[in-house]
This record gives structure tokens, C-alpha cells and sequence, in this order.
């Protein structure tokens, strides 16, 4: 299954190091272009010509956010959830390693990143056998090509990442019945639709990346689909009224 998710760049505290992802904020003379756009770093502690920032991409999606895991709030902060309080949380904002209580509606999980220092494993950024791991990452060729597309202006906030079925769907009034059986015969399942899929990611520790493609139709597919959904006999129009009309259904239709 491919799920659509967001894109965001994020700055970072951290000192640029080989192979991170950085951003120009204040160029050398000779390449005032450069400022505002993005490159991998190829020296220690940045460029020697130009000033870098470190930054990061993550990914969001619109699944349930658990305590333990990594947010984007309004857009702008990197937090880790800490606690749930109604329709409040307590974040662990990380930027300034400082708690404080935000509301829920404004926060999006982060399911990928190329920040390695974040790491997984619910409450305790551990996993079951005690090794941390970074949270999964965005393929380096992905990186690549958004950095190139940004830098021509082109900023890419959808993509589609790919998610598999993890469990078995067995509804409520038949979960009694079905873990009734022997142990060795069954599956994962759960009886929540919402709880059956989880991110793929590969033996790499990397997420799957198509791109959200933008169809392109030309104005003979548009007058087609206009004729097709009309109400009324076209051909009984002037050739005036009927390009008139035509042209208010491409307003009030296309985007």
C-alpha cells in the first residue's frame, strides 16, 4: 500500500560533518547565489569558503502519534512525545532540550528522516534486545534529487512511501473465536483496520519513495470530460455559449 506524506526541512544544532545535508546562509562574495541553497557537506565542519548550517528532511504522515515518538509541530519544531493529557501532550522540544505542553491537532508523526541521532523504540528509544537504532532513513539517491529540485525552486512536499500489512484483520465479535486456537496457529492480528499496516523498510534500515506524479491533461481531455458530465445537449449551443461555458467548468473544476 502507498500512503501520501509530507516533506519537511528542518534546521539543526548539530556542526556539519561529511555527508550530512547542509544549507547556505551566509556565501562567500564570489557566490552570493548560493544563499538559501542546499548541497551535501564534503568537508569537516562545513565549507571553508562559505557558511553552512546543518539541516535535515523528514517525513510525516497522519498516523496516531505514541508516546516515544518523534513529531513535527506547527511546521517548525523537532519534539519527541513524552506524555498525553486530553487533547494536550508534553513534548520534549529538541532543539532547546526543554518540556512543555503543546495541543495534539498541530503535530504530525515523523516515520523517516535523514537525521541519524533520532532513534526508535517507543518509550525508551530502544528495542526489544536493547540496541538503539535510528529512526528509518530516507534513501541517499531521494536525498539527492530533492536537494536538486530545490535548489531550481522546485520544492517537493508530497511523495508516496510505501507501507505493508503486518497483521491479519479479524473483526471484534470473532477475535474470542480465533484466539481460542493454538498459539503456532496464529498470525499478528488485530481487529483495528487502522492498525494492520506498518512502514517497509528495508534491510538498510531505509524507507520506499515513489513521487506524487501531477497528471497532465490536455485541453481536448478537459472539452471531452466537459461534454461527457453535461447535463444537456451540447451541439444545441452556439459556438460562443458553448466556449463561454466551457471555460467558467475549467475555472470551477481545475485547480
Amino acid at each position: 500500500m502507498k500512503k501520501q506524506c509530507k516533506i519537511h526541512l528542518l534546521p539543526s544544532n548539530e556542526t556539519p560533518d561529511i555527508g550530512d545535508m547542509i544549507q547556505c546562509i551566509n556565501p562567500a562574495i564570489e557566490r552570493v547565489n548560493w544563499k538559501g541553497k542546499l548541497g551535501i557537506c564534503h568537508f569537516k565542519n562545513g565549507s571553508p569558503e562559505s557558511e553552512w548550517k546543518k539541516v535535515n528532511i523528514c517525513i510525516t504522515d497522519d498516523s496516531e502519534i505514541k508516546e516515544g515518538d518523534y513529531t513535527i509541530y506547527c511546521n517548525t519544531w523537532l519534539c519527541k512525545m513524552l506524555k498525553h493529557y486530553g487533547d494536550q501532550v508534553q513534548v520534549l522540544k529538541i532543539a532547546d532540550n526543554i518540556i512543555t505542553t503543546v495541543l495534539i491537532p498541530e503535530h504530525k508523526k515523523i516515520i523517516a528522516t535523514t537525521d541519524s541521532l533520532l532513534q526508535v523504540g517507543g518509550n525508551t528509544g530502544k528495542r526489544e534486545d536493547g540496541i538503539s537504532i535510528p529512526l528509518p532513513q530516507i534513501p541517499k539517491q531521494f536525498v539527492e534529487y530533492w536537494i536538486g529540485e530545490y535548489n531550481k525552486e522546485n520544492i517537493i512536499t508530497d511523495i508516496l512511501v510505501e507501507f505493508e500489512q503486518t497483521k491479519l484483520f479479524v473483526p471484534i465479535e470473532e477475535i474470542n473465536m480465533y484466539e481460542s486456537k493454538p498459539k503456532e496457529l496464529q498470525y499478528p492480528h488485530t481487529s483495528d483496520k487502522n492498525d494492520l499496516y506498518a512502514l517497509k523498510i528495508s534491510p538498510t534500515n531505509e524507507i520506499y519513495i515513489e513521487y506524487v506524479e501531477e497528471k497532465m491533461y490536455s485541453r481536448e481531455d478537459l472539452h471531452a470530460a466537459y461534454c461527457a458530465g453535461a447535463d444537456f445537449d451540447i451541439s444545441s449551443l452556439s459556438k460562443g455559449s458553448e466556449y463561454y461555458m466551457f471555460e467558467n467548468w475549467i475555472k470551477e473544476n481545475i485547480n
